[in-house]
């Protein structure tokens, strides 16, 4: 099945008259309008063994390609259907040998037609903070997300642990990135309702989601926890001036989506136990200059251990030296609050730079490189270079 998609999906971008530019079809009167668009990414990755972040995979060199296809229908005035088909090796590099999926559907409505009030039903983006506005590949500077999106903790998702001891146990052993979770999972394509509009230098969200901002990918999909603990989240954005960008999200959920080894307490349910997210995101654009910045507040409810609290932060540059030219540094921090006197994490840094090159509007070249370090008695590998090559059929 999955070699029969990957077939159709090839098939639907062969080149043809306008390549590079999507293909557009649709009625004369411009009632229905059909658009194609897909990219193909082949990133190199060289990492430290265990790789940092949500990088899976034994460490050393490896090759990741993806392909991701774009469609969206404009029906009338106010309707747009959009799906984003994907084939790679897993929703974050090397997971697996081959995936094809489907990581966001969805319907939206225009119930204003000034964009004041839009309404989104389906698998889509979360609507917190400022990243995932730009982590495609062709806006993203770096390859990879910034650390408050992909730094895996010792929270688990599907086990509680029996006593304050075991759960700082995990300290001494390498992040299980199948078990564990980060305080937020990359762009969440979780499954809801949001509504969402601007008036004025005003933005607002606000989403029903069926998965928390920490959520592993594989219960994004509409069936996969059911919709018996909803995450809400949202985020209200204030633009003062052209330049200027500024936003304020919460969300709230659960985070632990089942318990196979029967490890929760007689009478405990998975939705007594909570994740709060608060956040505070920064953009800044003059000139060739681009800058971006998010703070981020969690706290988990954990069996037997109490509330954990954990805080994060970025600050990321771009400058373009020519059109085609560009360069970029980011820098994050995480922190973690106290478990009998022991940090319920390992505080952690990464220093990371790219360099990129457009050869028109087609093709990206990135090259990337940085280093992760954090304080616990076994970390995670440190290094992480990449190259990311971007096509835009």
């Amino acid at each position: 099945m999955r070699t029969r998609l990957m077939l159709l999906a090839l098939i639907l971008v062969v080149p043809v008259p306008g390549w590079g530019q999507g293909v557009t079809v649709g009625t004369p009167d411009g009632a229905l309008q059909l658009d194609l668009t897909a990219v193909i990414d082949i990133e190199g990755y060289d990492v430290s063994a265990p790789p940092p972040g949500l990088v899976f995979g034994d460490g050393g060199r490896s090759i990741n390609p993806r392909l991701t296809i774009f469609s969206g229908a404009r029906i009338g005035e106010r309707a747009f259907a959009f799906v984003q088909l994907r084939a790679d090796r897993g929703f974050d590099p090397l997971q697996v040998e081959r995936d094809v999926r489907a990581d966001a559907y969805y319907l939206r409505l225009a119930l204003v037609k000034d964009g004041r009030l839009n309404v989104v039903v389906g698998k889509s983006a979360t609507l917190v903070g400022n990243w995932v506005t730009r982590h495609y590949s062709w806006d993203n500077p770096f390859v990879n997300a910034p650390l408050p999106y992909e730094n895996v903790t010792i929270i688990w998702d599907r086990w509680a642990p029996s006593s304050p001891a075991e759960f700082l146990g995990y300290l001494r052993q390498p992040d299980r990135k199948a078990d564990m979770l980060p305080m937020i999972w990359g762009p969440v394509y979780a499954t809801g309702l949001s509504a969402s509009g601007s008036t004025g230098p005003w933005d607002y969200g606000v989403e029903v989601k069926n998965a928390g901002l920490s959520s592993r990918p594989a219960d994004w999909p509409a069936g996969a926890t059911g919709w018996r603990r909803p995450t809400v989240s949202g985020r209200a954005g204030f633009r003062p001036t052209a330049a200027w960008n500024i936003g304020v999200s919460v969300s709230k959920g659960h985070y632990l989506t089942g318990d196979p080894d029967r490890t929760l307490l007689a009478g405990a349910r998975l939705s007594d136990f909570h994740q709060t997210t608060v956040g505070q995101d920064l953009a800044y654009a003059h000139g060739h200059l681009q800058l971006w910045s998010e703070v981020f507040w969690t706290r988990f409810e954990v069996q037997r251990v109490g509330t954990v609290t954990t805080s994060a932060y970025y600050v990321e540059g771009k400058y373009k030296l020519t059109p085609q030219l560009f360069l970029a540094a980011r820098w994050g921090q995480q922190s973690f609050s106290e478990v009998n006197g022991t940090p319920w994490d390992g505080p952690a840094s990464r220093a990371e730079v790219a360099i990129g090159y457009r050869f028109g509007r087609r093709l990206q070249v990135k090259a990337q490189y940085g280093r992760t370090t954090e304080d616990r008695p076994v970390a995670q590998g440190q290094r992480l270079a990449a190259i990311q090559i971007t096509l835009r059929l």
